[in-house]
């Protein structure tokens, strides 16, 4: 389906759960859990690559938004890592396929992870966006390449060390 720029198959083998045979192209059923067609519209579509900083643990947290005037506000409400303090320190417009780039910052950043859970509507969410390296650190991952996806350099392991 990827190589076709599809999202979305029908008449695909069946779900395990109920036999529905719509999928997407990572091969998830979008009847048991249609939120997986959002994720994969956010990941091909254009947004904003930020980096959100608590200001008392210094621990950052990388993220996709389409609305980056309300992100800020966002975590802090629904205190995002058990933390309420966020403000957004930087960000990158990325006209498509945005949800790409994050994963290649997080994947960069990944021997920055750390683990964090916080409550939401009384279930236990647990992040996988949160790093705690120095913020220059994100923002020279954020920013490495500058040129489109497409026209950036292939490389084995773009980890920064």
């Amino acid at each position: 389906m990827k190589a076709l720029g599809k999202t979305v198959g029908v008449n695909t083998t069946p779900c395990r759960a109920y036999g529905h045979t719509m999928r997407t192209r990572a091969g998830h059923c979008l009847r048991c859990r249609p939120e997986n067609y959002g994720y994969l519209k956010q990941y091909i579509s254009g947004g904003y690559v930020y980096i959100a900083e608590s200001s008392s643990t210094r621990l950052l947290k990388i993220g996709l938004t389409g609305n980056l005037p309300n992100r800020e506000y966002y975590l802090n409400y629904h205190q995002y890592a058990d933390l309420a303090d966020w403000n957004i320190r930087d960000y990158l417009y990325v006209p498509e396929r945005a949800g790409e780039e994050e994963n290649r910052v997080h994947k960069t950043l990944k021997p920055f992870s750390t683990f964090r859970t916080y409550d939401f509507g009384g279930e236990t969410v647990y992040c996988k966006e949160v790093f705690d390296c120095p913020l220059e650190t994100a923002r020279e991952a954020l920013h490495r390449f500058n040129a489109p996806l497409n026209q950036r350099p292939k490389l084995r392991d773009e980890t920064i060390h």
